[in-house]
């Protein structure tokens, strides 16, 4: 029953998806199997096989549930999401998205690009390329605009269009199905798979010519705030998140199923690994990936400006201040021509940590990896430097070539994902962060990126998972939904007990060695700051920055993490 009630309540929400109340409630008939109710649901929209987007107004009746003492009448089980998602993302930063576009700045850029432009009707709430990030428009794809789509960045942005999985994806059978299906027949993006989900997040943060997600030097120009380095867990962490790991779930129905289903390739359970140091490591191979991936598709792209696109570019290379003595004159510029710009150099900081997964304790190994990895860039920065701003056409043979940059990437990503992350593999990745060569001075950027790193892999070691109730025979559906209730209760517990601690103590340590605050770690999160107003810190911020004194503080951070494990 509660799922009739349930469903009842979407069929009134969804009717714009074109679901009747007498299909869904065949469809989900304790006697159909779940694979009718997608065939039912395809009928209803137009016997439609491409997944479409309908707006968040699918997803808040379900996922706004109150939770707890005040709500007695609990029908539907917190073990796998905890249904409060949309009430936590109410105050997440990606809700300003659209609104963004019509402030100030927004109103300020129109007025520069509509001149321009010679349009007096150009509005960015209209502009497609804006909308392609700031209100999950996927013109590019041939998607239409979405419903509800001034309501900013919200689940489809991130989960995908949801007319094909909205309905089934509540029954827990769906657990059952592969990633690989949901996504390409359902439309259903795995989120849950650290690799898959940092392609989603960088499409819009690093960019994605394919998606239609690409910032411009004309945007830049006229206003648009640059955008900074990102590290998933961090930014994650921090705007907040509104779910948990595989981990922290307890146990849940079908969870075998699902981890079979899930996790293909693997040879040992994920549920041992140490989730969010797997999405550093994973997501710093990514970053990369992702970076090369637009670099060299905005080289060829038909639908772009004439190459150059400035915005693909290292800002620093030109805007950076002039001084002496230059640390980027001391640092030196390797094998690439002085004056030439190259790429941004912070979706490289983290890349080392997947060649040192993948090689283990084996030194050769990692030698091997770290050398075809260096070769492979040093031919993308012999391209660039052939003449400035490189030659498109050898950029994307180079980085898009079937043994190009890029698919080595996906390689090392992948075999990474594969592999088992404990709390050995945690200290080998800690040990990487904090080795520094002498040669290496790394720029404001990619400070953060190792800093923001250290942060996470140092808090998830030193925090045990909390111990949840299993599952017992017999269990009715109130028992279950009662045991789900108090497995949540512990993990608020935990989360803001021992991982609060555990989080405190490496907070207090970086603070103390002012790498927060000249680093500017803190991030405007939430709803109450707007990045645009905290622009001037953080340009103030890169033009203080010195690498040696970055060197000195690692090195002490270093010190410290030694001190306190033995």
């Amino acid at each position: 029953m509660p799922t009739y009630f349930r469903l009842m309540k979407r069929v009134i929400w969804t009717s714009a998806a074109g679901l009747s109340a007498v299909a869904a409630f065949q469809a989900f008939s304790p006697e159909a199997p779940m694979v009718q109710s997608v065939a039912v649901a395809q009928d209803a929209l137009g016997d439609s096989t491409t997944p479409q987007f309908q707006g968040l107004r699918s997803c808040v009746p379900c996922h706004n549930e109150a939770i707890g003492d005040k709500n007695p009448f609990v029908t539907m089980s917190r073990e796998f999401c905890v249904l409060n998602e949309v009430s936590i993302f109410a105050s997440d930063k990606h809700r300003q998205a659209y609104e963004l576009l019509e402030g100030d700045l927004g109103k300020h850029m129109e007025k520069i690009l509509a001149q321009s432009k010679g349009d007096a009707n150009y509005k960015v709430t209209t502009d497609k390329q804006c909308l392609a990030c700031h209100a999950n428009y996927r013109w590019k794809e041939g998607f239409e605009q979405p419903p509800l789509f001034e309501f900013g960045v919200t689940c489809e942005s991130c989960h995908g269009p949801s007319s094909l999985w909205e309905g089934p994806h509540d029954d827990p059978r769906w657990r059952k199905i592969s990633a690989e299906e949901k996504e390409q027949k359902y439309g259903m993006i795995d989120v849950r798979n650290p690799v898959r989900r940092a392609q989603q997040c960088f499409s819009c943060h690093v960019g994605n010519v394919r998606e239609g997600k690409v910032v411009t030097h004309e945007m830049y120009a006229a206003g648009h705030p640059p955008l900074p380095g990102i590290e998933i867990e961090t930014f994650s962490q921090q705007m907040p998140t509104h779910w948990r790991t595989l981990q922290e779930k307890g146990e849940f129905k079908f969870r075998e199923d699902y981890i079979k289903s899930n996790f293909p390739g693997l040879e040992h359970s994920p549920l041992n690994d140490l989730a969010k140091t797997k999405s550093v490591i994973i997501g710093g191979t990514m970053a990369l990936r992702e970076t090369v991936n637009l670099f060299a598709s905005q080289a060829v792209d038909q639908d772009s400006q004439a190459w150059p696109e400035l915005a693909v570019f290292d800002c620093s290379a030109c805007h950076h201040d002039l001084a002496a003595p230059s640390w980027r004159q001391k640092r030196g510029y390797g094998k690439s021509l002085p004056g030439r710009p190259q790429m941004f150099a912070w979706p490289e900081a983290l890349v080392k940590l997947g060649i040192r997964q993948r090689a283990g304790d084996d030194d050769a190994a990692f030698q091997k990896d770290w050398d075809a990895y260096h070769g492979k860039m040093e031919e993308l920065r012999r391209v660039l430097d052939r003449r400035p701003f490189g030659d498109p056409k050898a950029i994307q043979a180079v980085a898009l070539g079937e043994d190009g940059l890029v698919a080595w990437l996906d390689q090392l990503a992948n075999d990474v994902f594969k592999s088992p992350v404990g709390k050995e593999d945690a200290g080998r990745t800690l040990q990487t962060l904090v080795s520094l060569p002498p040669e290496t001075y790394p720029d404001f950027h990619s400070a953060r990126q190792l800093v923001w790193a250290i942060r996470t892999v140092l808090s998830e070691m030193n925090t045990d998972l909390p111990n949840f109730t299993a599952t017992p025979a017999d269990e009715s559906d109130k028992q279950a939904i009662d045991r789900a209730l108090a497995n949540l209760k512990v993990y608020q517990n935990w989360e803001a007990g021992d991982r609060a601690a555990a989080q405190k103590k490496v907070n207090d340590l970086l603070t103390q060695l002012e790498l927060t605050e000249k680093l500017r770690l803190d991030l405007p999160a939430g709803d109450k700051y707007v990045i645009a107003e905290q622009l001037p810190e953080s340009l103030k911020a890169i033009g203080g920055y010195d690498p040696a004194w970055f060197r000195t503080q690692l090195q002490e951070l270093a010190g410290s993490i030694k001190a306190s494990s033995d």
